[in-house]
């Protein structure tokens, strides 16, 4: 994300950098005998039946960006760029629709003292959560509303 200006970033922008690759790099062309500057862009097929999003909040700035960004109850709606009907999500082939399952939090004290901390949705039901919170020390029972604050704690 550190590519990406926060203020003119919305969380379409965050998935479609980290989906949609373009690397530059040198290749060997045999016609010139050297190197040369190529760009190589990298696309999905399909959609993965999991997606793994690092969110990269290590600063105030990312937090107030995240905060705004995961306004409702774990809900990141992208279809205030890309209006659709609900309807027609059921049968598409190029929508998805993801249900937050767990995220993991690392919390650093200090440059040499790391934590990480786990919250786990382990109900099976899609229209119900059940969210556990798992670090060294216990394994809880916790609100889904505690899993999605960005308290200043998460914050590395």
């Amino acid at each position: 994300m550190s590519s990406l200006k926060l203020n003119d970033t919305s969380f379409v922008d965050v998935l479609q950098s980290s989906i949609q690759k373009e690397n530059q790099t040198k290749a060997w062309c045999n016609k010139c005998s050297k190197y040369q500057p190529t760009t190589q862009l990298k696309y999905l097929k399909c959609l993965p039946y999991v997606l793994n999003i690092n969110c990269c909040v290590t600063s105030e700035k990312e937090l107030i960006y995240w905060k705004k960004e995961l306004k409702s109850k774990g809900c990141l709606d992208i279809r205030e760029f890309d209006p659709v009907n609900d309807r027609d999500l059921v049968n598409s082939k190029t929508v998805g629709i993801y249900k937050l399952k767990a995220t993991i939090v690392e919390i650093a004290h200090d440059k040499d003292s790391l934590h990480l901390v786990s919250h786990i949705n382990v109900s099976e039901d899609i229209q119900k959560d059940d969210w556990y919170l798992f670090n060294d020390f216990l394994v809880q029972q916790i609100s889904q509303e505690e899993v999605l604050s960005y308290r200043k704690w998460k914050v590395s």
